[in-house]
């Protein structure tokens, strides 16, 4: 199946990412910040990147334009479930804007993490391949 980068700070969220994506077939790799996230692209050649907004240090808003500069045709899937007074919806549609390819709002079904990583990899990746995935 794919490869997918999973960069998430909650080790317990990462971890539960990790055993569901791998039940599904799929090779992951991890990464718990957005500094160590173009380095991990560039040593395991991932095929989609999933990576939550709101982290401590270079966060998702910094590594999506930065990753979108460097690998344009990765896709990217941006998951947040807010944070404090920050609306989801403010903060998912600010990924998409920074060139993520879609969103889904923590929480979510593994089922719907599953199927927005399939159709990803089936349409493609690049800016705007498409909106919110949903929950």
């Amino acid at each position: 199946m794919a490869r997918i980068l999973v960069l998430e700070d909650d080790e317990e969220v990462r971890n539960v990412l990790r055993v569901a994506l791998e039940a599904d077939g799929h090779s992951v790799i991890e990464a718990s910040d957005g500094n160590q996230i173009e380095a991990s692209v560039d040593k395991h050649r991932p095929d989609i990147v999933v990576t939550d907004i709101l982290m401590e240090g270079r966060d998702g808003f910094e590594a999506i334009p930065a990753l979108r500069r460097r690998f344009p045709a990765l896709p990217i899937l941006a998951v947040s479930g807010g944070g404090g007074t920050l609306d989801t919806n403010d903060i998912l549609g600010t990924a998409t804007t920074l060139g993520a390819d879609a969103t889904l709002t923590k929480p979510f079904r593994i089922a719907t993490l599953v199927g927005a990583i399939a159709y990803l990899l089936r349409k493609g990746g690049g800016a705007g391949a498409t909106p919110a995935v949903g929950t």
